[in-house]
């Protein structure tokens, strides 16, 4: 147990009490110090979940957009703002991106490559963190983006201009926020060791108030979209959707109840971290205990979300999925796995709505089926005068009244949220 008195030796990877008992920042060293032997360990076990969450990611790319024809960002243009992510596709490039950073980072750290260059261990420690909260984000974006547009939710969303401010600064500012801060505090590592540590507390401070409002916008959309879900889930109890939006409000609590436990039990780290640094690096057990969660928290998510991705059950063939062709014809293409592979036709309030049941898709396409079978029945129950008035109302740059036309969708197209193009 350390002791209150002032370190003999302080340096910003380390601080040592007395001649050979020395304890690391393990962000940029590990070499000589008490936590040495058990941190060794943990960035073998995080190089060994980082590489799988990488490969599982690139291996799930492959297949989304080679195999499936998904594309990453949403073509068209109107109301949708002009941040227009795939939410899961990019979301699953940012992750990739964010789990081989990791894994170098860990390979350095265990290496002892670039010793005493601050400046490049700090910029290699904080950048992945940038990649990990920006597919949070544009998972969030791609969402708020497309459902802002449906008339039965926009109530309590933005329009996406302001989504588009929003998003934009929580995409592009911890990059921009990072990389001056890491390489500020590693230049003057040497030089000006008080100013460093102080801009290290400051670099934490700032992604505590990062990842908690992500968090809470995560969260926050979230529960209201899995409302929104189980409302109509009720009410097509007995419709071919069924287990389908089902399946799909499951996938979606899954992600978000992850995302929401990282998201936060981070921000409580980093807060400690930030005002309690001396300590907890002088302390051996404080310094391994918050190493853990810092270090495997973020992979572990990911994997969490990715496997949650491509696991998706299999529709059973039944009559009430048939669907007619143009001629009045009953068309049953059903595969031998009995998963539905034609498109399905539903008359949902006067409006016909194309749905796929396919494997790793199908219950995507039927939630967002299930949001505009919302928006067609709003529409119906709306009077004369509420029309008449919703028409009428004058469009800012802030609230936009202009309700998108849905774009047909086929086989190949993504299906997590729905693509909307104005005609």
């Amino acid at each position: 147990m350390a002791d209150n008195s002032s370190p003999i030796i302080r340096a910003i990877d380390r601080h040592c009490r007395s001649i050979g008992v020395c304890h690391c920042d393990w962000r940029l060293s590990i070499q000589d110090c008490e936590e040495g032997y058990v941190m060794w360990y943990i960035n073998i076990v995080n190089i060994a979940i980082s590489a799988i969450t990488a490969v599982i990611g690139i291996v799930l790319l492959i297949n989304r957009i080679f195999f499936k024809g998904h594309t990453i960002w949403n073509g068209g243009t109107g109301t949708r703002g002009w941040l227009r992510p795939k939410p899961v596709d990019s979301m699953i490039i940012f992750f990739i991106m964010f789990n081989s950073l990791r894994l170098l980072s860990s390979v350095i750290i265990i290496t002892d490559a670039l010793p005493g260059n601050w400046i490049a261990r700090s910029y290699l420690f904080e950048i992945p963190w940038d990649f990990g909260l920006g597919g949070i984000t544009l998972y969030l974006i791609g969402i708020a983006q497309t459902i802002s547009q449906s008339h039965s939710v926009s109530s309590w969303l933005p329009s996406p201009l302001v989504v588009d401010i929003f998003g934009s600064t929580a995409l592009f500012l911890p990059f921009v926020c990072s990389v001056a801060v890491a390489v500020t505090a590693g230049a003057l590592a040497e030089s000006d060791l008080p100013t460093a540590e102080i801009f290290v507390r400051l670099t934490y401070i700032a992604w505590f108030l990062w990842t908690g409002i992500i968090g809470c916008s995560v969260f926050y959309a979230g529960v209201r979209l899995v409302r929104i879900l189980r409302s109509y889930h009720k009410k097509a109890r007995y419709g071919p959707k069924y287990t389908a939006v089902k399946s799909g409000i499951y996938r979606i609590q899954m992600m978000v109840a992850s995302f929401v436990v990282c998201l936060w039990g981070f921000a409580t780290f980093l807060l400690l971290y930030s005002i309690l640094r001396d300590q907890i690096m002088t302390n051996t057990a404080a310094n391994i205990f918050l190493s853990i969660p810092w270090h495997f928290l973020g992979g572990i998510t990911t994997l969490v979300v990715q496997i949650s991705v491509m696991v998706s059950p299999k529709s059973k063939s039944n009559p009430a999925l048939k669907s007619k062709s143009s001629s009045g014809e009953t068309n049953n293409a059903t595969s031998e796995t009995g998963v539905s592979t034609a498109p399905d036709q539903e008359n949902v309030g006067g409006s016909t709505i194309g749905a796929v049941t396919t494997m790793f898709q199908d219950d995507n396409e039927a939630i967002l089926n299930a949001i505009k079978a919302s928006d067609s029945k709003h529409k119906q129950q709306s009077s004369p005068y509420e029309l008449s008035w919703a028409n009428k109302k004058f469009s800012t740059h802030f609230f936009i009244n202009k309700v998108p036309i849905r774009r047909a969708s086929d086989a190949s197209s993504q299906l997590e949220l729905t693509s909307y193009d104005d005609r």
